[in-house]
This record gives C-alpha cells, sequence and structure tokens, in this order.
C-alpha cells in the first residue's frame, strides 16, 4: 500500500514474476543497461525481456518469482518490483514526490530533505511538491510511507512509472 498525492490510501499488488529494468531519472550513478541484464539473469537465467515496457523502463519475465526483497538483496540498483494497480502495471523509478505545506520555501524543502540523507532533485511545476532523489526500486515505497505517516509533509507517494496504454 502507498498513499497517493492527495494522501489516500491505494493498493498496489506485486507481480512476483515480472522485473522492471530502470535506466534512472533520478540517479545520478546509475549502472550501465549490461550490469542491470547481469542483476536480471544472475537472479532468473531464463528471464526474458516482454513488450510491456515504454520510456526509460523495460519489463523482464521470469520463470520464477522473485520477491522484492530479493531485489533489494541482490543490490540491483537499476531494478524494481513490478505491480498491478490502478488497472496498469507500476514499477519504483526512484524518487519520491513530496508535498509540503503551502509557505514551505525550497530552502527549507532542502534542509528537510537533507535532515533524512537525501537531496531535492527539482520543483514540480504544481503546487508545493518535490521530487526528492531516492533509489530505485523497494527502497523508495517505503521511504514514501515512512516520511507520509511521519505527519511531516503533507504528502509522500512514490515516483511510480506506469505503463502506457493506448486508447
Amino acid at each position: 500500500m502507498y498513499r497517493d498525492d492527495l494522501g489516500k490510501p491505494k493498493t498496489v499488488r506485486l507481480v512476483p514474476n515480472l522485473v522492471a529494468e530502470v535506466v534512472s531519472v533520478t540517479q545520478s550513478s546509475v549502472q550501465p543497461r549490461s550490469a542491470s541484464v547481469s542483476s536480471i539473469k544472475a537472479l532468473s537465467p531464463s528471464a526474458q525481456l516482454t513488450k510491456q515496457g515504454s520510456g526509460n523502463v523495460r519489463i523482464w519475465k521470469t520463470n520464477t518469482a522473485i520477491s522484492a526483497r530479493n531485489l533489494q538483496a541482490a543490490n540491483a540498483v537499476t531494478l524494481s518490483p513490478v505491480f498491478q494497480g490502478g488497472g496498469v502495471l507500476r514499477a519504483l523509478a526512484g524518487g519520491v514526490v513530496v508535498g509540503f505545506k503551502n509557505g514551505t520555501t525550497e530552502s527549507q524543502a532542502q534542509a528537510w530533505a537533507s535532515s533524512k540523507g537525501y537531496t531535492i532533485k527539482e520543483r514540480l511545476s504544481f503546487g508545493n511538491y518535490y521530487l526528492v532523489d531516492t533509489p530505485i526500486g523497494l527502497t523508495s515505497l517505503e521511504l514514501a510511507n515512512q516520511w507520509q505517516a511521519s505527519g511531516e509533509v503533507v504528502s509522500a507517494t512514490p515516483n511510480w512509472w506506469r505503463q502506457v496504454q493506448s486508447k
């Protein structure tokens, strides 16, 4: 479970036989793509690239379930578990979108992020929202939930990659 940018609880379901390979838009140090493919193959030698990815994400299908914790334990910094929610596939692309109270300045937001050991990647074009630079994968979901529960921010939600569907 996570909370959306309005703070409403949302449920997602882990898809255990899919893994997302993310070419980060937030991380400053990223493994070359060949290293992430090696990480996928180490976890599931018969993994196959699917046609479900788009943009900076490629989706791999595995013959065995790979838990989100196994991805973390493998230190696969460009890999994310894949979730199903809202009718689309989702992956944790890195970063947390944090909403602050009106009147919070950019320097105050930066100080808050710094106190947590992170930096502000960018101020978003709507409201008083910032993208905080966090790792790809489960860590971003855990941090979003932790920050939301802390009451220190108005909202915190992972920077989800969402599968694009043609209409």
